[in-house]
């Protein structure tokens, strides 16, 4: 039988009080999902961001932050963008299980942290916020055995109505993602239509190691 783990946090996982958080740059190690995939209704990005790629891709990451500055679990929904050159991933959903993470998500890089339940049952997590639901996805959680490589990851914000690109180096053994989405929430297929319930691209990086400086404004 698989062992279910559970995050601690509140009963009430809505608005938390503000609470201290460690100042930027935050350098963190342990587990990381990506999948790209294809929803029926285009991206709605600002105005000064343009779609990259394919307006309709879409962009789902798990995280699971073990060591470092914080320790936390980590569910990302966005859309790649760019603006001019710079490109990255435009963030519309962030949800966590760390009241710091949130508030120094939200206050140093811009980026609209919420907080959420993370409840794993073998290779299956649940992410729940006050509203119910989120996402409930598989992954492959095995460590990679290829060779350890360096790559950066982007990420947008908006600080002061104003683009926040955070450059995050990485290391990290890359494979295969096993990613697949059993039931997406109401609030993703509002905005993007209908989903795949698998990613035509995606990865895992296991173990990795990252490191997120101050954000870049634009």
């Amino acid at each position: 039988m698989n062992e279910v783990e559970e995050t601690l946090l509140p009963a009430d996982l809505g608005e938390p009080a503000e609470a201290p958080y460690p100042p930027a740059p935050w350098r963190m190690r342990g587990q990381f999902w990506a999948g790209v995939f294809t929803a029926t209704l285009p991206a709605r990005l600002p105005r000064d961001l343009k779609p990259f790629g394919i307006a309709c891709w879409r962009v789902l990451a798990l995280v699971r932050y073990r060591e470092g500055t914080l320790s936390y679990d980590e569910l990302l929904f966005g859309t790649p963008a760019r603006h001019g050159l710079r490109i990255g991933v435009y963030v519309e959903g962030l949800w966590v299980n760390s009241i710091p993470s949130l508030w120094g998500g939200r206050h140093i890089w811009g980026l609209p942290k919420q907080l959420a339940r993370f409840t794993w049952v073998g290779d299956t997590c649940r992410v729940a916020d006050a509203q119910g639901e989120i996402v409930t996805l598989t992954v492959n959680q095995r460590p990679s055995h290829l060779p350890t490589l360096p790559f950066v990851g982007a990420g947008i914000g908006r600080l002061d109505d104003h683009p926040a690109f955070v450059y995050t180096p990485m290391r990290a053994r890359l494979g295969l993602a096993g990613m697949r989405v059993a039931w997406w929430s109401p609030r993703f297929t509002a905005t993007a239509g209908a989903l795949s319930r698998h990613p035509w691209l995606s990865l895992k990086a296991s173990p990795m190691t990252v490191t997120f400086p101050a954000p870049t404004l634009v």
